[in-house]
Parts: C-alpha cells; sequence; structure tokens
C-alpha cells in the first residue's frame, strides 16, 4: 500500500482516538479531575452515541488492519529488499570471478570481494591503462563456458528483480522504473543474437558500466545506483 494511503488512514484513527475520548460521556479520571487540563477536557466533551461507536469500529479495523495487512507486508518487503541486497552482491562478485578467469589470472577471494565493491580498484585493475580488459574480452569471446556463466549469472539477477517487482507495491515511480529498465535491459543481453564479437563487447560494455559505475551519458557515479535504488524500497 502506498506511503499516501498509510498515512490517511494514520490521520484518520487520530482523528477517531480523539473523537473516542470527546464523545464517550465518561467523567474524567480521578488523576485528571481539579488539574489544569480539566476544563480542557470538560471543553471538548461532546456526548455522542454515534461518533463514539464509529470511532471505536474505525479503531478496531485499523487494528486488525495492522495485524493482518500492515505488519506481514512490511515484513515482505523487507525480506525480499533484503534478499535482492544479497543477490546484488552475489551477482557482482560472480561477474568479477568471471572475469579474472576470462583474462587467465587467478586471485583470491578477498581481492575478488574488494573489485566487486570498489568501483575505484575495479577500474584501476580493469582500466584501459593495461591489457586486462581487452584480456577479459578475449578471454570470453573465445570460452563459451565463459560467456554461458555471464549469462547464466545476469538472468538470476534479473529474474530476482521480476520477482521483487511482481511481489512488492512500489508507489515510487522512479524506483519502479529503474528496476523495471534494469531487468529489462539484463534480459536484451542474455537474449543478443548475431555475431559473437559484438555480443561479448556489448555484454562487457554493460557490465562495465555497473561495475565501474561510469557510462557516456553521465559519466562518473560514485554511489552505486542500483545499490541506492534498492535501499530505498
Amino acid at each position: 500500500m502506498s506511503r499516501k494511503v498509510n498515512d490517511t488512514i494514520a490521520a484518520f484513527a487520530a482523528i477517531s482516538t480523539i473523537l473516542l475520548v470527546v464523545t464517550s460521556g465518561e467523567s474524567l479520571v480521578s488523576g485528571l479531575r481539579g488539574s489544569r487540563l480539566a476544563p480542557v477536557f470538560y471543553a471538548l466533551s461532546w456526548p455522542n452515541t454515534i461518533a463514539f461507536n464509529l470511532s471505536v469500529g474505525y479503531l478496531s479495523s485499523v487494528f486488525f488492519w495492522i495485524l493482518v495487512v500492515y505488519l506481514p507486508e512490511r515484513s515482505r518487503r523487507r525480506l525480499l529488499r533484503e534478499t535482492l541486497a544479497r543477490r546484488y552482491t552475489e551477482f557482482k562478485r560472480e561477474i568479477v570471478q568471471i572475469f579474472i578467469w576470462a583474462s587467465g589470472e587467478g586471485r583470491d577471494v578477498q581481492f575478488v570481494e574488494d573489485l566487486a565493491i570498489d568501483h575505484v580498484q575495479f577500474k584501476e585493475y580493469f582500466g584501459s591503462r593495461n591489457d586486462r580488459w581487452y584480456a577479459v574480452l578475449n578471454g570470453i569471446q573465445s570460452s563459451e563456458l565463459r560467456m554461458h556463466e555471464l549469462s547464466l549469472a545476469m538472468k538470476i539477477f534479473a529474474n530476482e528483480v521480476a520477482y521483487l517487482l511482481n511481489n512488492v507495491s512500489i508507489d515510487d515511480p522512479v524506483i519502479h522504473r529503474v528496476l523495471k529498465q534494469l531487468n529489462e535491459s539484463i534480459i536484451r543481453q542474455t537474449e543478443l543474437g548475431g555475431d559473437l564479437h559484438d555480443r561479448v563487447k556489448s555484454v562487457g560494455n554493460f557490465l562495465w558500466t555497473i561495475l565501474a559505475r561510469w557510462n557516456f551519458v553521465e559519466g562518473q557515479a560514485e554511489d552505486d545506483i542500483i545499490e541506492k535504488i534498492i535501499e530505498r524500497i
């Protein structure tokens, strides 16, 4: 449910709580009698059975809605958000590992982890100032296994994004648009046909924009846009 609807329900609940007090017709509790607040409560007193019953009914409905709808939905949203965030981290780690294997080198797990989470180290290691990136592309092009591993990693991540979109109500148009475009972009990359050289180049450029946080349109980004979007779900 959207934030606007939740805020509306909360506002009506606050109004109903006030009406519940002022329309009950009950005498003040002993602790308030003779206090400075007593005149305020007496002034607000407005015994009204209809308003009282409506307030009780609304507050009861809100209480059960919180238990049956709101809390389970919030819990599911948090679970799917954390699952997607974890899958995204694993996705980047898998891609970096495949790149290293394709380049013909071997590195330890911690080194792979560092490159996956730090775009500066990733660019320094695979950047254009050395031949590693070309070795990666050549290694993928000459190995059907490496290309299959890249496609599989992207498809698994795309399925996770699609599952969240289908199971969580996202009312923020920016979040919805970015996740939708991300899912569609990955599907296009994995379903590319034609010359293998062009396919490898396209997939490589796409993954570079994610891991290096750089593209020709917006230039260098310091924040991981996908990571920030997932945090806002």
